[in-house]
Order: C-alpha cells, then structure tokens, then sequence
C-alpha cells in the first residue's frame, strides 16, 4: 500500500516514533475512510499514533475502538492493538464544554487541538473552559497556517508557552525550514 509505504518513509526520515493523522473526512463526519485508519493502527502497532477523527466526545471514540475491533475481526487479524492510539480532540468538533470537562478528566493520554482561524477559535468550548481542564499536550492548529509558506505562528506559541501552563505544546503549519524548526524550539514548543 503506497500510504503505509510513506509513511515508513516519514518515520524514518524524521526518526519519530510519533504519527500524527488528521482525518480530514472524519473530521467533516464521513466515516467512510476509518478503515484506513485501522490498517494505519494495526501495521504501525509499535508506533504512537495520535489519530484526529473528528471526535466529538467519549461516545464517538468508544465507537471508533468497537468498529476497529470489529474490523480486526472481520479482516482476519489477530490480536490487534489498540494501545498505540492516542485520541485528538479538537475544539472545532467537541460537541460542548460538558463533554470537554469529561474528555480530559477521563482520558490521561487524549491531546487538544485547539483549532484557530482568522485568529478565532472554533468550536463551542470556552477558552475559560480549556484553561481550567488543560491536558497535558495541547496543538495549536492555527489553519491560517496549515499547508501555507508563512512560517509559524510565533505570537500565539509564546503567549501559551510563557503562561507557565503544565503542558507541552506542538504547533501546526507554516513550519518552512530548519531556521523555523530552531526558531519554534527557542520557543519552547515540544514539537510541530
């Protein structure tokens, strides 16, 4: 599979055992290209996957781990595990501030993607809200800067990183060169 093949690539380009994949269809409510997620999980079971499907609460992601054992099932597959995955949450999809309060009181291991456009932040939770129940990695997704040549959003790093919150925050997009890459570490980003 050309996908998975590329992905060996990336890891060992970036000598990571970090992957993180954005299901844009899922993130959009289209269910339709999880089995690719799956296959994803079960051939890269050694590698940490942070998996951002759209996830709206607990309820979506317990269904993602039923169908996911549902396939292994169905495929043939043995002992499919499903340790490797870590859970993204982003703002834009969280369905309130109940259900963000419960995601990460629960789930130790989930990640925040706070996701901002037009230097707004989308979605129904409250930045207060985010504030008080911090998980302990958060993204920045500016998506201003996604898939752009116009180098990080600084700004928004340093303002989170110097509030001395108990996090490590990864940035998202605009990243250019290695003189960024040096730049973001300077800033105190755990990754991006």
């Amino acid at each position: 599979n050309d996908l998975c093949r590329i992905i060996e690539v990336l890891l060992k380009l970036s000598r990571s055992n970090t992957l993180y994949v954005a299901n844009l269809n899922g993130i959009a409510g289209d269910d339709s290209y999880d089995c690719i997620l799956y296959e994803i999980l079960r051939k890269f079971s050694k590698v940490e996957i942070w998996v951002d499907n759209g996830f709206q609460d607990l309820g979506e992601l317990n269904r993602f781990r039923d169908d996911f054992f549902a396939w292994c099932e169905n495929n043939g597959c043995s002992a499919c595990p499903w340790e490797n995955l870590v859970p993204v949450f982003g703002t834009e999809t969280i369905t309130d501030n109940l259900s963000y309060k419960e995601i990460f009181s629960t789930l130790d291991e989930a990640v925040l993607s706070i996701d901002k456009k037009n230097n707004v932040i989308l979605g129904l939770v409250t930045i207060d809200t985010i504030l008080k129940v911090l998980p302990k990695r958060v993204i920045l997704m500016n998506l201003d800067k996604v898939g752009t040549d116009s180098g990080p959003d600084l700004n928004w790093l340093k303002n989170m990183t110097q509030r001395n919150l108990k996090a490590e925050f990864f940035g998202a997009g605009g990243l250019r060169d290695r003189d960024d890459y040096e730049t973001v570490a300077r800033y105190k980003a755990a990754g991006w």
